[in-house]
């Protein structure tokens, strides 16, 4: 009629030892993965442990980006062609209809706060026609290109190129002194007749999208 002494505890993911029947000591703790050991009765018999548990590993993945919208162009994907700015060189098909209507690219450009950097555009217009291009950049990084007015710059068009000619447009893309650190999100937007008039514009147009990083960092201090 002796009381039971308790099983001993276990480390994370063991399981404590079985509490034992009229035990003389206590259960040795158990090991990761494995079960409590049993208790010992005061007629010296074994109380044996329970089983371990299984293991398991769970992995959790958080993306570096927030999620932006998809443009479409339905009428026709008229390819950019290359886009070079601070450290991106990405030159891709000019195959009208050979690309998605959006390219996400892990390229990655880098800028100081407060720098303008030049940038330089080209892109298929399929014959005689002009097409415009605009770019956006989530200075704020909220997951949405253009909801203030610094994100969005307007380089100009170009004219019956093939996008791997010698038309090349250029411009300059100024950062803003208070765009957050870190990295974030780039929108070429190339559009026939007129600049797009989101980032997330769908229906029948002529155009495409790429998006690229741009890993934005704080000036080096003054000095002097």
């Amino acid at each position: 009629n002796a009381s039971g002494v308790t099983g001993g505890a276990a480390p994370t993911n063991g399981f404590a030892g079985v509490n034992g029947l009229s035990a003389n000591s206590a259960g040795n703790p158990g090991n990761v993965g494995s079960g409590g050991s049993g208790g010992r009765t005061g007629n010296a018999t074994d109380r044996n442990g329970g089983a371990g548990g299984r293991g398991e590993i769970r992995i959790t993945y958080t993306s570096t980006f927030a999620t932006y919208c998809t443009p479409t162009f339905t009428s026709a994907i008229e390819p950019i062609t290359n886009v070079t700015f601070a450290g991106i060189n990405r030159t891709t098909s000019a195959a009208v209809g050979g690309t998605p209507a959006l390219e996400s690219f892990c390229d990655t450009g880098n800028v100081q706060q407060g720098t303008s950097y030049a940038i330089s555009l080209k892109g298929n217009t399929d014959g005689v026609f002009t097409d415009y291009f605009r770019v956006y950049i989530d200075w704020d990084q909220n997951g949405t290109f253009g909801n203030v007015a610094n994100e969005i710059y307007d380089i100009g068009t170009i004219v019956n190129s093939t996008g791997v000619d010698a038309t090349t447009l250029t411009g300059s893309i100024a950062v803003p002194a208070g765009a957050a650190l870190g990295s974030t999100r780039m929108r070429v937007m190339k559009k026939f007749s007129a600049y797009s008039s989101g980032p997330c514009e769908t229906g029948a147009f002529y155009g495409q999208a790429e998006d690229y990083s741009i890993s934005v960092t704080a000036p080096p201090p003054c000095s002097g």
